[in-house]
């Protein structure tokens, strides 16, 4: 006879031989948990069994275009992907960012916020010159940046 423990969240965490004539402790159930490669056991919510979730934790993907990581039991999130995503070019990558700012007097998008004329927020200085090491100066605050007239 075994105790199959679980923790604070119902996952389970390991088993071990149990008294005979003892209660499991209050973390632990009598009833083995059930095994399916893929997937990892955690406590039903009736708390006398265990159901099975997907287990994809440290699997390496791609999150709406991103690199990412799961770290978590449960199925992959909407937007996951094994494949990176398609190569587009530098200047589509920084004209879609979030974090680019796009200078009206330059015409281009660049990563600082100190030009003058931007049409944007702040963003994380230098983020082109990281991402694109082709970036040239911008032609007003000569700044790193990308694309423009």
């Amino acid at each position: 006879m075994n105790n199959h423990y679980f923790d604070a969240d119902g996952v389970y965490i390991g088993s071990a031989a149990a008294h005979p004539v003892s209660l499991p402790p209050v973390n632990a159930l009598r009833v083995a948990p059930p095994e399916r490669p893929g997937h990892w056991p955690v406590l039903a919510a009736s708390r006398d069994g265990w159901d099975l979730l997907e287990d994809h934790r440290g699997e390496k993907g791609w999150l709406e275009g991103r690199p990412a990581m799961m770290d978590h039991l449960g199925s992959l999130p909407p937007g996951w992907s094994d494949s990176p995503p398609p190569a587009e070019s530098a200047r589509d990558s920084i004209a879609s960012s979030p974090t680019a700012v796009y200078c009206k007097s330059s015409g281009i998008y660049h990563a600082s916020a100190s030009c003058g004329g931007l049409n944007g927020e702040w963003i994380e200085p230098a983020l082109l010159a990281e991402r694109f090491p082709d970036a040239r100066p911008c032609r007003r605050c000569g700044k790193p940046s990308m694309g423009g007239a």
